[in-house]
């Protein structure tokens, strides 16, 4: 028989085997020792009809000599019953991967959802999707798995999707909330398909009780743009916050590649910033280049990040971007007395401003880093770039014009 003693003297470099070790205790069990001083469990036996078989209990120290012995009489019981312990704990590590993939029999809206969208969102290895999966991926993390994901999936009810998606309507997001009920009718049809549930409760909800996806087409007036950026600036939002709203309107640029840009992306020197293609929506790498005010604006931010690497970092930790529905967030704590407008309006406001100023659609389209079809989409990236910093020193110019301010936002810093 083992004792604790003779366990404890190869806790000691100078005591571990050249050679593999198999110390015995008493009914199977035995301690495995390595050269490397590793320590296991292991509980010999042999079935009813003969078989020798063997199976790794757990590790020494994190189950002791009194323990192993407990688990060991616990095995024996199985033995006795017919059972072959090393298939059941095969057996139960399958189920536990098959729950953490989905694949159980009774899994959690998180885990089935996960294995979803591993198998129908996003595209097989070597091929291209017609779809960006990003948008669903930010769904799900962001909106769906935090409010729903620990429900199991059997139990997810009509009431539940209804309280969750009718929150988001109310709240003024009709487009979201269409969007999480689009993916939410997918998973659960799966489930159906996968035989894991009879029906699917987000067919109960119809789309119209939400509301009506409509194309947008808001973009903000001289008028709304200043009071946008004076409540802004008036506001008791975070600086980052309020110099991230402001750069979305200067650069054109989506939210997301914004809250991903990296000081390693902007060049100070040439006074652009490179989107890389991991944080381009369309894939593709981009060069936005920065007219002095948007300048600034980075240089206040350099010294505000306070040492992170990303030109927006987390209030909660510099080693992470800011939250996409951080900016978001901050605004809907604002009153603004105008019709409802979204972070994307702030795009399509500045595009059709430098439409209206005379700018050729190429150029904006460039600006935008829309995907264009056919001959007139194959540009080299850094193509009419000169084009594009002068219209955005233009759009610049033209908002320091309507606030009638041009230090509003932008806060002295020094080179």
């Amino acid at each position: 028989m083992l004792t604790d003693n003779e366990i404890r003297r190869y806790d000691s470099p100078k005591n571990w085997p050249k050679k593999r070790l198999l110390l015995s205790d008493r009914g199977g069990l035995a301690l495995d020792v390595l050269p490397s001083g590793v320590r296991s469990w292991i509980y010999r036996y042999r079935s009813q009809d003969g078989t020798r078989s063997k199976l790794t209990i757990a590790r020494y120290p994190d189950l002791s000599l009194k323990a192993a012995r407990e688990e060991r009489d616990k095995l024996a019981g199985q033995v006795a019953r017919g059972l072959s312990p090393a298939y059941e704990q095969k057996k139960q590590r399958r189920e536990q991967k098959e729950r953490a993939e989905g694949r159980g029999s009774d899994p959690t809206l998180a885990q089935f959802a996960e294995r979803w969208y591993r198998e129908l969102v996003l595209p097989p290895k070597g091929r291209n999707h017609r779809r960006d999966p990003k948008p669903v991926r930010g769904a799900l993390d962001n909106q769906i798995l935090p409010a729903l994901g620990d429900k199991l999936l059997k139990e997810i009810t009509k009431a539940d999707l209804r309280k969750f998606l009718f929150e988001k309507r109310n709240a003024g997001h009709e487009t979201m909330a269409l969007f999480l009920r689009q993916i939410l009718k997918s998973v659960l049809d799966y489930a159906v398909i996968e035989e894991l549930r009879e029906f699917n409760p987000a067919t109960l909800i119809p789309k119209d009780s939400i509301g009506r996806a409509e194309k947008r087409e808001r973009d903000l007036s001289d008028s709304e743009v200043r009071a946008l950026l004076e409540t802004v600036d008036a506001s008791s939002m975070a600086r980052p916050n309020k110099i991230a709203v402001h750069l979305l309107l200067l650069t054109m640029v989506r939210k997301g590649e914004l809250l991903r840009a990296q000081w390693s992306h902007v060049d100070f020197d040439k006074t652009e910033w490179y989107v890389p293609r991991e944080h381009s929506k369309t894939g593709k790498p981009h060069i936005v280049p920065l007219s002095p005010q948007t300048v600034a604006l980075f240089r206040e931010l350099h010294v505000l990040a306070c040492g992170s690497q990303f030109v927006l970092a987390s209030r909660n930790s510099i080693r992470k971007p800011m939250c996409l529905d951080t900016i978001n967030k901050a605004l809907d704590q604002l009153t603004f007395n105008m019709p409802h407008f979204t972070v994307h309006d702030l795009r399509r406001t500045a595009a059709t401003r430098c439409a209206e100023g005379g700018f050729p659609s190429d150029v904006i389209e460039l600006a935008l880093n829309h995907v264009r079809p056919g001959i007139r989409g194959v540009y080299n990236r850094s193509e009419l770039l000169e084009q594009r910093r002068e219209m955005l020193k233009w759009w610049a110019n033209r908002i320091d014009a309507l606030t009638h301010a041009p230090k509003l936002v932008v806060m002295e810093v020094a080179s």
